[in-house]
């Protein structure tokens, strides 16, 4: 999950668009979020990109991405779809 910072970077409005957010995910997925450090973003951006100049479809494409990734802890399968 990735958020298109249209409207700023002011806590409030991240704050605000991050719950909106995590209003459209399932509540099954809603209570295993966990933070990116900005390991796997490394490979779609730059460090130090300015992610506003995507567009928010474009983020969600990228996130989709990251979060389909096999993972070890499901023996190197791909997430399972919730």
């Amino acid at each position: 999950m990735l958020l298109h910072p249209s409207e700023g970077y002011a806590p409030t409005t991240v704050g605000d668009a991050l719950v909106a957010k995590i209003a459209t995910r399932p509540e099954q997925l809603r209570r295993s979020l966990t933070w990116e450090q900005g390991g796997l973003l490394g490979q779609y951006f730059p460090q130090g990109t300015n992610l506003s100049v995507n567009t928010a479809r474009h983020l969600d494409t990228v996130a989709a991405e990251l979060n389909d990734r096999s993972r070890k802890t499901l023996d190197w399968t791909p997430r399972p779809n919730a």
